[in-house]
């Protein structure tokens, strides 16, 4: 969804286990887009930015305003293109955005349609560990050597596209009672093309290949992975609210069918060779849930709710095997009750104090299925979330302070390894606990607003068991080495992080931004090694906002200059690495790690036009 964010009015991160109302599959953390109001009165807005790495983006959206207080028409035309900081990690996106609304009395009618496209160059194998000092923007995507000449593939890209249609009701009964009610269909459709130098052609096909009476076991070819998705599902809500009473009741199910195969479409080797299909892969999902969520405020300082909900989801699948070994379709059924219950209370018309219990339980994805075996099936994680928060507020002044425990059985943690189109895989742990205190202080006063937050805590896995491959001195499988570590922390996952954001208006046509942010050290795999680290870091950014720019009141400009400090540093990054044993049985250990390098200080500068 290219540039979705014009559209969206608010975007909420929630941390834990979110209440139904955010969603069948809500588990650990919740993310709520709200898109924008209808507009009263006809409008247009032009936006265009222009950035460091050759960056261009332009944004068109305009509505008709209410028709008659009834209709309204809304779209936006978005286009980015970038070059990318990494070695030819170009990207092209287009998006679209299209919105008509009827409105009665007591109701309100939504029809939404919003297409995506991309074309991005690869860039996920990142950056080598030994290159990080010299050649941080080095991208192995698509390299290849002719006669030791160093050479790229020029179309090593993924190339996809989405469409998203909704259709929102809305009726408010003369009583205390509301109905909601959504129906959306989605279809993505899209490919990943890879060239393989020399590759090994038995994982391709079932027999060997003859060339004028010669085998050819390995050749370049250029491969194609694709998805051909199609997600249809419908939302009933049903909510009453009285004074002290407020009762939500709701119904969802949602079908998912999506089409993996791959495509072999170049064989250098055989010049007159036409593209075929080398496996195919099927998967099915319906995933269906109720639930009633209670709030009561009748008590004296008090409130009170219980949610509970049960959810089914089927899961038909199979594992991605060349011809030689076709999947067997394998059928799994989950069946969860998720009980929810909280309690809040006001100590002071402005100190209020709040507990809650939340239990989430969420199925595996494809994907953990598939790169599983039949006698290492990934299990359902189930969380039992405990939390405690106190809530002080003034006209001007905002103080949060919020603990948390989340235990988990089974959750499924990145090891630290990637699959072949670049996603991380994921392992259950039986025992595991995030643990933590977060901060929060929003400040407001006049022409000044600023905002600090801050998050400490710990992420460990109780006992974690790792495997490396060990090998001979002439690199020939020997055995998979075992070690158990009794607490670890998990992957991807600071200590503390923080971060703080300051807004000034030096007057009616000036206005000053600071970003900084701050990430705490984190590891690649669970095995908690120095040797498999991601530094901390700290950014700062800076921005100039300019309006009625050049004495034209529907012009504006802004001046975004991110990474002021210039500051070196890496978001993320996997892990993988193996063991030699010498002649006399010592092993000696190989680490490899690769990093997403972060671009150095780059600005980007928008202009603004309204009418």
């Amino acid at each position: 969804m290219p540039d979705f964010v014009s559209s969206v009015k608010q975007i909420q991160i929630q941390r834990g286990a979110g209440g139904s109302t955010n969603g069948a599959g809500s588990f650990g953390a919740s993310v709520h887009f709200q898109t924008q109001d209808i507009e009263p009165l006809p409008y247009a807005r032009l936006q265009s930015g222009i950035g460091s790495y050759n960056t261009f983006r332009n944004t068109f959206s305009a509505g008709t305003g209410l028709l008659k207080s009834k209709f309204a028409f809304d779209l936006r035309l978005s286009s980015i293109q970038s070059k990318g900081y990494i070695d030819r990690a170009f990207s092209k996106l287009y998006a679209g955005f299209f919105q008509l609304a009827y409105i009665t009395t007591n109701n309100l009618f939504k029809c939404i349609y919003f297409p995506g496209f991309e074309k991005t160059y690869q860039a996920w194998y990142y950056v080598p560990d030994s290159l990080l000092k010299t050649h941080r923007t080095f991208n192995p995507a698509g390299m290849y050597t002719v006669n030791g000449q160093l050479k790229y593939y020029d179309n090593e890209t993924d190339n996809y596209q989405q469409h998203n249609v909704q259709w929102h009701w809305v009726h408010q009964f003369k009583s205390h009672w509301n109905l909601k009610y959504t129906l959306y269909y989605t279809k993505g459709k899209g490919y990943y093309e890879q060239f393989k130098a020399q590759e090994s052609l038995s994982a391709y096909f079932e027999k060997p290949l003859l060339l004028q009476g010669d085998t050819i076991n390995a050749s370049n070819l250029v491969r194609q992975l694709w998805l051909d998705n199609n997600a249809i599902g419908q939302i009933f809500n049903v909510n009453y609210k009285h004074t002290f009473l407020d009762i939500q009741l709701g119904i969802a199910h949602h079908y998912y069918k999506g089409q993996h195969f791959g495509i072999v479409q170049r064989l250098d080797a055989l010049p007159n060779f036409n593209p075929f299909k080398y496996y195919n892969n099927n998967a099915q999902k319906h995933d269906a849930n109720a639930f009633i969520r209670i709030q009561y405020t009748a008590l004296k300082r008090t409130s009170l709710f219980v949610d509970v909900q049960n959810r089914l989801v089927n899961y038909a699948y199979a594992g991605i095997t060349a011809p030689l070994n076709p999947p067997q379709l394998l059928d799994t059924l989950f069946l969860f009750f998720n009980p929810k219950a909280g309690i809040a209370y006001t100590l002071m018309p402005e100190i209020t104090v709040n507990m809650s219990y939340a239990r989430a339980q969420k199925e595996p994805n494809r994907d953990d299925f598939t790169n599983s075996t039949p006698l290492s099936r990934p299990k359902p994680e189930v969380l039992d979330d405990y939390e405690i928060g106190l809530y002080w507020r003034k006209p001007s002044i905002e103080v949060q302070l919020q603990g948390y425990y989340m235990n988990y059985k089974n959750q499924l943690v990145l090891d630290g390894s990637i699959n072949n189109v670049g996603a991380y895989n994921r392992v259950n742990v039986p025992n595991s606990f995030r643990r933590g205190l977060e901060f929060l202080i929003r400040y407001q006063h006049s022409n000044l607003s600023c905002s600090f937050n801050a998050c400490a805590s710990q992420n460990i896995i109780l006992e974690y068991s790792q495997y490396a491959d060990i090998y001979d001195l002439n690199y020939n499988w020997m055995f998979q080495r075992k070690t158990t570590y009794n607490t670890s922390a998990i992957a991807f996952s600071p200590n503390f992080t923080s971060s703080f954001e300051l807004n000034y208006k030096l007057n009616a046509f000036m206005g000053l931004q600071s970003y900084w942010r701050y990430v705490g050290a984190q590891f690649l795999d669970n095995s908690q090694s120095e040797l498999k680290k991601i530094n901390p870091y700290q950014v700062l950014d800076l921005g100039l906002q300019l309006n009625s720019f050049r004495r034209i009141k529907s012009l504006s400009m802004q001046l975004m200059v991110y990474n002021v400090l210039n500051a070196l540093y890496e978001t993320t990054g996997y892990t993988y690495g193996y063991g030699i044993q010498n002649s006399t049985g010592q092993i000696e250990n190989y680490n490899f790690n690769h990093y997403a390098t972060a671009a150095p200080l780059n600005l980007m500068l928008s202009l603004k036009w309204n009418w």
